[in-house]
């Protein structure tokens, strides 16, 4: 359906002009080039790339942005004028060192000052001792332990303790703890260590030398004039905030540069020449011979493609149906041979997203809030338009069904509201749910059924048509006359026989290579006479088998018995096709009244809001405001939870049970080599 024609094609040019003529196509952006991925050595400019997304990481830190903005980041355009003037007007080197030579210089002075204040608090409370400390380190009898414990319980904990132990405690402050020195004879200086630890003290180390208070006032002079040069230094690193637009503008231009030169060095190439081969869409190609005849020395020529070949897919829809490419290519692009399926699930998917919410104030709320983001936003379209198709659809089921904020119509003073309500509402599935079962079940069958038809045009459109006959049409008509000899009881006869003569042409020519067309005939006459005779009564078959007539196949059979150990194989895989086909049919057409559990999740927490809002709105003016609140909050919840359930829902539903009947996929983007930018547009 929508996969554009591509056309292999191979350049020849002078090593002279190939720099030249790589910059022209990745302007123009229309070449898909083939080359052998293959790591490469960074060089130069990778380290600076790397160098300049770290500055601007940094930079970014604490940058405001807007909710969509965050969720949704978009690439602003920008003139080539404009980015050649920002490459004129700043040296990049030396801007990037004296960046990060700054951020070092205040990354050390943090360091030094956390240190100075941790310094600090362990030895504020210290600050009554008016002695050198150091001085009992000499002492040749006794040894002086400035001890902290936790609280006053562990201290007293630990007073208590002591014993006959030869160890004083003199408390010296009570900051966070309790601080006090220990005094112990010499000798038992590692036993009164080891005590201190039992009972939950710790061991403060002071200052090896000099009077603690001198030792911190100069902490104290030190941590000023590190809090002075801090702030100079970081008041000289906010000013690079101001140049982050240019640092992304010619981090994008770096990124170009880098792309053009890496494909270069993988590009085969003779001593003189380079050659470049790639794919372009049919509809480009004069575009690409333009380009071409403005070298001296370029070659192009249009090749066919190999069988080992497999040709990038290029997708190309109408803009109703564009949006839905994200949804395929999420789940792997067609190979060549297979139909564009981004037009066959639009319709499905913006319905079945909507029967997911069933809302229709909902839905008029989601449609809303995409329209603005379109107005909006440059980026992330394809999904906006999804969820605003998607919202615009979910007024309907929600209509149908009497959603409007859950029963909220029903329950406000404005009977107009409740009129029109019901006007429009066909049922309500909060209290008669089946006819919303029964429908599920309808558009998952519609569905299915759609996708084995499509299997089948693309196994004609392919010239596949044994697979095409046997694999899908057989099934198409099997499956649809099981359930119509139930409603249709007149036409049982007539269906009752289409199903039949299509089973039988599933079980034998499920499997048809390797096998004589002559035996896959005789099986398949034997089972159809065969069953024939049996159900011809039960279905009301006007006409009956001669048992006689069975004999003609089974003669036949007997004759090539020795030839049929590969049939009786095929008739096996046969069989379990058959029940396996029509079981995973039931499964999946089942799988579809996850539909109906969604939307009726959605009105019941719709109902739950309007219950607890009925309940306080009773109470004087706090209850109109708390209802309200509850009412929005609630709203917001709802709609975002089910949004969320309902899309990635109805993409389980296209990717299991619709691709399934008819989409391989694992093809490979048609990517032209272009301007793969990160925070600009640049226009071409």
């Amino acid at each position: 359906m929508a996969v554009a024609k591509v056309t292999k094609l191979r350049i020849i040019i002078h090593q002279s002009e190939h720099d030249r003529l790589l910059a022209e196509l990745q302007r123009a952006s229309i070449l898909h080039i083939d080359y052998d991925e293959k790591s490469l050595p960074p060089d130069e400019m990778d380290q600076l790339h790397m160098r300049l997304e770290r500055v601007i990481s940094e930079l970014s830190e604490g940058e405001k942005k807007s909710f969509l903005a965050s969720v949704l980041p978009e690439k602003e355009p920008i003139s080539r004028s404009d980015v050649e003037s920002v490459l004129s007007s700043i040296k990049i080197d030396h801007l990037l060192n004296e960046y990060l030579e700054t951020k070092k210089r205040v990354d050390e002075l943090k360091s030094e000052l956390e240190r100075i204040e941790e310094e600090l608090r362990i030895l504020s409370p210290w600050s009554r001792i008016s002695y050198d400390p150091s001085y009992w380190r000499r002492s040749s009898f006794l040894s002086l332990i400035p001890v902290s414990f936790p609280n006053r319980e562990v201290y007293e904990s630990a007073l208590a303790g002591l014993g006959e132990r030869e160890i004083e405690l003199s408390p010296v402050n009570e900051v966070g703890g309790v601080q006090c020195l220990l005094l112990v004879p010499k000798e038992k200086e590692a036993e009164a260590r080891f005590w201190v630890g039992e009972q939950g003290g710790e061991i403060v180390e002071l200052p090896a030398e000099g009077d603690i208070q001198a030792h911190l006032a100069e902490l104290e002079q030190n941590r000023s004039k590190l809090r002075e040069q801090l702030q100079v230094e970081v008041g000289h690193l906010n000013t690079f905030k101001t140049l982050i637009d240019k640092f992304r503008i010619v981090y994008d231009t770096i990124a170009i540069d880098r792309d053009r030169r890496k494909l270069s060095s993988l590009l085969p190439k003779t001593a003189t020449t380079a050659i470049i081969t790639g794919w372009i869409k049919e509809r480009d190609r004069k575009q690409l011979e333009e380009i071409i005849g403005r070298t001296e020395t370029g070659i192009l020529e249009y090749l066919s493609p190999a069988e080992e070949d497999q040709p990038p897919v290029a997708l190309e829809n109408r803009p109703i149906f564009k949006p839905f490419e994200l949804i395929v290519n999420l789940y792997s692009p067609p190979n060549p041979k297979e139909v564009d399926p981004s037009p066959l699930i639009a319709f499905f998917f913006v319905f079945f997203f909507g029967l997911c919410i069933t809302d229709a104030m909902y839905g008029i709320i989601l449609a809303l809030l995409a329209y603005l983001g379109l107005k909006k936003l440059r980026s992330g379209r394809e999904l906006l338009w999804i969820l605003f198709g998607g919202g615009l659809v979910t007024i309907i089921p929600g209509a149908v069904t009497g959603g409007w904020f859950g029963n909220l119509f029903e329950l406000l003073p404005f009977p107009i509201l409740n009129e029109f309500r019901n006007r429009l509402m066909l049922f309500d599935p909060m209290k008669d749910p089946m006819p919303f079962f029964y429908f599920a079940l309808l558009v998952g069958y519609l569905q299915v059924m759609f996708g084995i038809a499509v299997e089948a045009y693309d196994s004609f459109r392919n010239r596949d048509y044994a697979t095409g006959i046997f694999n899908n049409i057989t099934w198409i008509i099997f499956l649809n006359s099981l359930p119509l000899m139930i409603i249709l009881r007149s036409w049982r006869p007539v269906l009752g026989l289409l199903a039949i003569v299509n089973a039988c042409l599933i079980l034998v020519f499920t499997r048809r290579g390797g096998v004589s067309i002559i035996d896959q005939l005789l099986f398949f006459f034997f089972f159809l006479l065969l069953v024939l005779r049996l159900f011809s009564h039960p279905l009301q078959i006007p006409f009956s088998i001669n048992p006689y007539l069975i004999l003609i196949p089974l003669i036949g059979i007997i004759l090539r018995f020795r030839r049929l150990k590969k049939m009786l194989k095929k008739l096996a895989w046969g069989v379990y096709g058959l029940y396996n086909g029509t079981v995973s049919f039931i499964s999946a057409v089942i799988s579809y009244v996850r539909l109906m559990a969604l939307g009726m999740v959605t009105a019941g927490i719709a109902m739950v809001i309007n219950t607890v809002i009925g309940m306080i709105s009773g109470i004087p003016v706090a209850g109109i405001i708390i209802g309200l609140l509850i009412f929005i909050g609630g709203t917001i919840f709802n709609i975002a939870i089910n949004t969320l359930g309902g899309f990635i829902h109805t993409m389980r539903l296209q990717y299991v049970e619709f691709f399934q009947r008819f989409y391989v996929g694992g093809g490979r983007r048609f990517v032209p080599f272009g301007y793969n930018t990160k925070f600009y547009e640049l226009r071409r």
